[in-house]
């Protein structure tokens, strides 16, 4: 404790943490304290020993103090997690892991010591305790309270991720991508996706994803086409997550662990960062994943396969993890019937669609690693090579840069989904979706749309597990020191990669993103770039730069990648802003005589073929 005060009040530079690397002074400043610290420790343990009559009560008072205040052993590693840069990204997610680790159990030794002796009901803290435990004790107000986070957290981070849109650092991948299939569907050309080069209706399905989300949230595009529309929505769907998660929660626990489950949810950073990378459909799945391991909970089935639809419409591989959620139900004797017709659908489905309506393999590419020498690339050769040769298949996950992927997913939940055997079931889609991928880094950031596939399912297994704990004594008493874990992991982790950390800044996908309103060069670029497609003709084939293109996409079916290239193009439309890609090729055919200008805003030209109309 004396070395926590102590480092928290002095100054130190990040590279004290980092290097260990600092002032002589203030290194000298710490030693003092906590040398003084284990005097005054000292000296009042020896004095109590011998002033006191009945020693061996002293010496079982003293061991009781030890005891009670142990938790504040972990208060050097707190204090140096809260600060963001001080060390590096693997360090700090293994030493978050070992921290929360390790706060559980020197908070349940203080719980259990706190049993032995409890406080007087007269003592200030023990009834401003039991005040804080009645006030969460009451259902309809913890998720009254739960209720108005998400909502104030929904607002908050659709603004966040909406003024990156508008600062123009957002991208074709994938924004302007997602832009164009809802855009091309809604004026009848059902999951054409120019912006991949796949104009031809059902392109997206038959050479990307299965999209199918697309035509049950079109009425809520339609309300006002554009990339903005899906920043708010998948906000909206990441938050309220936390609503069904409460509801799954509460009838396993009291209100008040299920009102933490929530606000660990509400803190999860993986969520809030991989949210700031554009728009993901891999978030409603989750949403509507959790939607429905709440209704099974209460035994509203028609509820759940409704849930289930919506679930499994959104992409193909989100019934890789209603498999596995099927799977679980059977095996733990959980709703055993609807864990049959769960499993059997979801694989059928994904197996029909996966290897027989869509015709492309290019993302076994982040596999490919586990292909097997000589034979052609693809999920065959990947199977292969899992059945054949698990010695290297498991060789290709021992990775530093993927247990620091994991601590970061897990930390937070206090490892708890990793507690009980069946619950590993749950892990499937994740592992199968990130860990067992290679030489592809994205899949294993928490800053990508990819970590979805473990939050859906950890959060119900971390209920699952907690409830496991019993409700005798000893149970309770660890489930609450589970929880304070949990809640300590949460908040640390938000400090380090989330949304709540002081510098007011997370990364998403590849980039830092700040909350930064968009300045006055990014709104007038906004108005150029709307008043030059004015002068794109409704047919006319449009080739957009990375960065402009989502900008673009709700106002130009025909929106076409420039980073491919301007062969084919009648019209080409790119900036001047680093990352745009593309707009090498718009430069070079200018130059060459190929386009000629229509017209420079700013950063941002409008070039045509010299025959185009």
């Amino acid at each position: 404790m004396a070395h926590a005060l102590a480092s928290s009040a002095l100054s130190l530079t990040p590279r004290y943490f980092d290097a260990n690397v600092g002032s002589p002074t203030s290194r000298n400043l710490i030693l003092a304290v906590v040398i003084i610290a284990f005097a005054v420790a000292g000296l009042f343990g020896t004095a109590l020993i011998f002033t006191d009559r009945d020693r061996a009560l002293s010496t079982s008072s003293l061991e009781w103090w030890a005891r009670r205040v142990s938790p504040l052993i972990a208060l050097p590693f707190i204090i140096a997690l809260f600060r963001h840069d001080f060390a590096s990204e693997i360090e700090a997610a293994l030493i978050l892991s070992l921290t929360v680790l390790g706060l559980e159990r020197l908070v349940r030794v203080s719980l259990a010591a706190r049993a032995e002796h409890p406080p007087s009901a007269t003592n200030l803290l023990s009834a401003l305790g039991a005040m804080a435990a009645r006030v969460l004790e009451r259902p309809n107000l913890t998720a009254g309270v739960l209720a108005g986070l998400a909502a104030a957290q929904c607002v908050f981070l659709a603004v966040w991720s909406i003024w990156s849109h508008q600062r123009f650092t957002t991208y074709g991948f994938d924004l302007g991508i997602y832009d164009n299939v809802f855009n091309t569907t809604l004026h009848g050309q059902w999951l054409a996706a120019p912006t991949m080069a796949m104009p031809e209706v059902w392109g997206d399905l038959r050479r990307n994803h299965a999209d199918f989300a697309v035509f049950y949230l079109m009425p809520l595009y339609a309300l006002r086409p554009g990339a903005t529309t899906l920043l708010a929505l998948q906000s909206f769907f990441i938050a309220g997550s936390a609503i069904p998660l409460y509801l799954f929660a509460r009838n396993r626990l009291s209100p008040g662990a299920a009102f933490a489950v929530g606000i660990a949810w509400l803190l999860y950073p993986a969520l809030q960062s991989s949210q700031m990378y554009d728009y993901h459909p891999q978030h409603i799945g989750a949403a509507w994943v959790v939607c429905a391991i709440a209704a099974l909970e209460y035994r509203r089935y028609v509820l759940y396969w409704v849930f289930f639809a919506l679930a499994i419409l959104v992409r193909e591989d989100v019934s890789i993890g209603l498999t596995a959620l099927g799977l679980y139900s059977v095996l733990s004797g959980y709703r055993v019937k609807t864990g049959i017709a769960t499993m059997i659908t979801a694989c059928v489905y994904f197996v029909v669609l996966r290897f027989g309506i869509m015709q492309n393999a290019q993302f076994s590419g982040m596999y490919k690693n586990l292909y097997v020498p000589g034979e052609a690339a693809g999920f065959g050769s990947i199977l292969v090579t899992l059945v054949t040769n698990p010695t290297y298949a498991a060789k290709t996950l021992l990775t530093m840069e993927k247990a620091r992927y994991l601590s970061q997913v897990f930390a937070p939940l206090a490892f708890l989904p990793m507690r009980r055997g069946l619950l590993w079931l749950l892990m499937i889609p994740g592992f199968f979706l990130t860990i067992l991928t290679t030489e592809y880094q994205p899949t294993i950031q928490i800053s990508f749309q990819y970590v979805a596939n473990w939050a859906a399912y950890m959060f119900p297994a971390a209920v699952i597990a907690l409830s496991s704990f019993g409700t005798d004594a000893e149970g309770t008493l660890r489930r609450r020191a589970a929880i304070v874990a949990m809640l300590c992991g949460s908040v640390i982790a938000n400090v380090q990669w989330g949304a709540y950390s002081p510098r007011l800044s997370m990364r998403g996908g590849f980039l830092e993103v700040p909350l930064q309103r968009p300045s006055q060069a990014d709104l007038e670029r906004e108005v150029a770039v709307q008043a030059l497609m004015d002068k794109v003709p409704p047919e006319a084939r449009l080739c957009t730069g990375d960065r402009v293109q989502p900008h673009t996409t709700a106002r130009h079916v025909n929106n076409w990648p420039l980073r491919f290239g301007i062969e084919g193009c009648d019209y080409v439309f790119w900036s001047e802003l680093p990352g745009d890609l593309g707009n090498e090729h718009a430069r070079a055919g200018l130059t060459r005589g190929a386009i000629e200008l229509v017209e420079r805003r700013g950063d941002v030209s409008l070039a045509k073929r010299k025959t185009a109309p």
